[in-house]
């Protein structure tokens, strides 16, 4: 018999450090936004929230970078951090990593600190790459943007738990 898996507390761990300036940060939170409106739609009672605030969001590093979009191995890899992440996810049973650097980070922890935690691996969410789309509402052609990095993204993150609670 196979058994469903239960979700109720679920975290974000992305590949990059958290942005700091405000053109950066304002792209961040409304492609986690877009993504998070996406998942409520298809999995409300997973994700209740459309807003990135009310999630758990986990850096993999906690100190200042030379390079704040790049993470180098050894930073994530350094007992400290591995003893945070820990304590970051102690009461979560889902964790998103987006990106491989996020995977990386959790793998390692688990390997130190073992817990039974559902693990959820996707691409990076990168800066939007927004595409001009027709859509037809009542036979008039009209256009909108979209970020296909937040749809592929879903894709793999819908496929996953679709897996992941025998759906």
């Amino acid at each position: 018999m196979i058994t469903q898996r239960v979700i109720k507390d679920i975290g974000f761990i992305f590949s990059y450090m958290k942005p700091i300036s405000p053109q950066p940060l304002y792209r961040f939170k409304q492609q986690v936004n877009d993504l998070l409106v996406r998942l409520n739609k298809h999995y409300p009672t997973i994700f209740p929230y459309t807003n990135y605030a009310q999630y758990c969001l986990i850096w993999p590093i906690d100190k200042p970078s030379n390079n704040p979009n790049y993470v180098e191995y050894a930073m994530i890899n350094e007992p400290a951090n591995l003893e945070r992440l820990k304590t970051v996810v102690k009461d979560l049973d889902t964790v998103i990593c987006i990106g491989e650097k996020a995977h990386f980070a959790i793998q390692k922890m688990l390997e130190l600190y073992p817990k039974d935690i559902n693990i959820i691996k996707t691409r990076n969410l990168v800066y939007p790459i927004s595409r001009h789309i027709k859509r037809n509402y009542n036979e008039e052609p009209s256009r909108f943007r979209t970020n296909m990095q937040v749809i592929n993204i879903f894709k793999e993150i819908d496929q996953q738990l679709k897996t992941l609670l025998k759906v």
